[in-house]
């Protein structure tokens, strides 16, 4: 908690000997950050050595490879 609270992430506040914790970011945002140092820092800043990964532990379904696909093509637009 510490680690989100010194980049910025929480504010914490003591009161008695309770220690409580607040966002300062919305979900959205911090889920992007997150999702970007993984993909940097795990699969090269590569999407394609993140979707290869999840192809070959099996997690990719025939109906999420459709979505992909499909989403790829929208991206092109």
């Amino acid at each position: 908690m510490l680690r989100l609270v010194k980049k910025g992430f929480l504010r914490t506040e003591k009161i008695g000997n309770d220690r409580f914790y607040y966002p300062l970011v919305e979900r959205a945002d911090y889920l992007k950050f997150e999702t970007s140092r993984f993909i940097r820092q795990y699969h090269k800043n590569s999407l394609i050595n993140l979707v290869s990964t999840l192809n070959d532990v099996k997690a990719l379904t025939d109906e999420d490879i459709a979505e992909l696909i499909k989403w790829t093509k929208e991206r092109r637009k």
